[in-house]
C-alpha cells in the first residue's frame, strides 16, 4: 500500500518535471525556478484553504470544498463500477418539472456547475486515492495552466519580453492566491478564462487555422457556460467593447457608447426570452436563495422587490459593496485585512494607472483596460446585488482581479521592480 507521503512526493516530482519540460511552460519565457516557486505557493495556498475550512462547525456540510470532496468520493465509486452510467449522469434530467435555465431551484442547468466539478474531482480521486490534499496538488497544477495563459495575454498587451511580471501581479494578489487556489469552482473558472483568452489570441494571429486551438477554445467556453452561465455574455460584452475601441477610428469612437448601451439593453431583455421572469425578479430570487444558505453575514440584504426601480434605488449601496467589500463588512476582522488592503490599493492606484496607460499610447492596453473595466464592474455589481454575505462577495470578486491588477500595479512596478523584468518589446506569436 503506497503511503500518502510517498504518493505526494511522486506526483510533486512528476509535476515539477512537467512544469519544466512541457512546451507551454518552457516557451513562456518564465524562468523555471519561478514556475516551480509560484506553483508551490499555489499548492500551499490550496492546502491552507482546505485546512482553514476544517475549523468551521460541521465543516463537511458547511464548507463547500469539503462537501465537494465527500461528494466526489461517491462519484469515484460510481465511476469505477459503472463508467457509462457515471458519464450519462451529465445529461440525465433530474426533475419532473425543470425550473428552467435561470431558476435557482429544481434546475438541471443550475445544478450542472456542481455536477461538473464533482466529476472532475472524481477523476482526480482515481489518481490520488481520494486524498484531499493530494487533490489540491493535482488541481493546482491543472489550474496553473490558465494563470500562465492569462499572464501570456498580459505580456502581449503590455508588450513585455516575459510574462513573469503579469504572472506575479495575478498570483500574488491576496484574494486571487487564496480563493482561486482552493479546491473549488473558482480556480476552474479562472483557468478556463485564461485558456479562452490565450487560444483566442492565437487563433486571431493565425486566422483561425489552428484546429487544436479551436478545440481547446470551445471546450473552455463550454466550461465557462456551465460553471458561471452569466459570465459568458458579460465577458463577450467586454471583449466586443475592447475590439470596438481598438478598431474604430478616433473620431468614431463615440459609437462605442451607443454600442455599450445597446449591449446592456440586450442583457436586460434576454432573460425575458429564456425564463418566465425579468432580470430584476431573477436577481431578487438569487439573493433570496443566498439568504437560505447556512452562511451568515453582518450585511443587510438589499431591499429588492423585483423591479428596476428597486435596483436603481439600491445602486449606490451595491456599488459600494462591489468596490469596497471589505472594509464595509463591519465589525472589522483581522482576517479581512489583506482583502481590505486590495480595495484601498484599487482606489489609490486607479488614477495613476489610467494616466500611465493613456500616456503610453498603447492602443492594445487602452482597449484591454476599457473592455475589462466594463466586464469586471458589471460582474462585481451583479455579485453585490445577489450575494448578501460579505466574504462571499470577496470570493466572487477574486476571480476578476487578474483582469485589472497587472495594469493597476504597472506604475508602481516600474518604480520598484528590476528593469529587466519589465523590458518591453514586441513578443513573437
Amino acid at each position: 500500500m503506497i503511503t500518502s507521503t510517498a504518493l505526494f512526493a511522486f506526483y510533486l516530482l512528476a509535476i515539477g518535471w512537467l512544469v519544466w519540460r512541457l512546451p507551454f511552460f518552457a516557451k513562456s519565457g518564465i524562468p523555471v525556478a519561478w514556475r516551480w516557486g509560484l506553483l508551490a505557493l499555489k499548492v500551499t495556498a490550496a492546502a491552507a484553504y482546505g485546512w482553514l475550512f476544517t475549523h468551521l462547525p460541521n465543516h463537511e456540510a458547511t464548507a463547500d470544498t469539503w462537501r465537494f470532496h465527500l461528494g466526489a468520493l461517491a462519484e469515484t465509486e460510481w465511476l469505477l463500477s459503472d463508467p457509462m452510467g457515471w458519464l450519462a449522469d451529465l445529461y440525465t434530467p433530474r426533475y419532473a418539472q425543470d425550473g428552467g435555465l435561470l431558476a435557482t431551484q429544481n434546475s438541471f442547468a443550475n445544478d450542472l456547475k456542481d455536477l461538473l466539478f464533482l466529476k472532475l474531482l472524481s477523476l482526480l480521486n482515481v489518481l490520488s486515492g481520494g486524498r484531499y490534499y493530494l487533490n489540491c496538488l493535482l488541481f493546482s497544477f491543472l489550474s496553473f495552466f490558465g494563470m500562465v495563459a492569462l499572464a501570456r495575454c498580459w505580456q502581449l498587451v503590455l508588450r513585455l519580453a516575459s510574462p513573469l511580471y503579469p504572472l506575479l501581479a495575478i498570483m500574488l494578489w491576496p484574494s486571487v492566491l487564496f480563493w482561486t487556489s482552493g479546491l473549488h469552482r473558482d480556480g476552474l473558472l479562472l483557468h478556463a478564462m485564461g485558456i479562452v483568452g490565450w487560444m483566442g489570441w492565437r487563433l486571431a494571429q493565425h486566422r483561425g487555422r489552428l484546429v487544436g486551438a479551436w478545440c481547446w477554445l470551445l471546450l473552455h467556453l463550454a466550461v465557462l457556460a456551465v460553471v458561471r452561465a452569466y459570465v459568458l455574455p458579460l465577458a463577450m460584452m467586454g471583449i466586443s467593447t475592447a475590439l470596438s475601441w481598438w478598431k474604430l477610428p478616433p473620431r468614431r469612437r463615440w459609437l462605442l457608447a451607443a454600442g455599450v448601451g445597446s449591449k446592456l439593453l440586450a442583457i436586460a431583455v434576454l432573460p425575458l426570452f429564456v425564463s418566465d421572469h425579468a432580470m430584476p425578479v431573477h436577481i431578487m430570487q438569487r439573493q433570496q436563495s443566498f439568504e437560505l444558505l447556512a452562511a451568515r453575514s453582518e450585511l443587510v440584504p438589499l431591499a429588492l422587490d423585483g423591479t428596476w426601480g428597486s435596483m436603481a434605488h439600491q445602486f449606490p449601496v451595491a456599488l459600494g459593496r462591489a468596490l469596497l467589500m471589505p472594509p464595509l463588512d463591519v465589525p472589522f476582522k483581522w482576517t479581512d485585512l489583506p482583502f481590505a488592503i486590495e480595495n484601498l490599493l484599487l482606489l489609490a492606484l486607479l488614477w495613476p494607472a489610467l494616466r500611465a496607460q493613456k500616456r503610453s499610447g498603447n492602443l492594445a492596453l487602452q482597449s484591454w483596460v476599457l473592455g475589462s473595466s466594463v466586464a469586471v464592474l458589471l460582474i462585481w455589481l451583479l455579485s453585490a446585488y445577489t450575494v448578501p454575505v460579505g466574504m462571499a462577495v470577496v470570493r466572487y470578486k477574486s476571480i476578476w482581479w487578474p483582469f485589472i491588477t497587472p495594469w493597476l500595479l504597472w506604475p508602481l512596478a516600474q518604480r520598484l521592480l528590476p528593469a529587466h523584468w519589465l523590458r518591453q518589446t514586441t513578443p513573437k506569436p
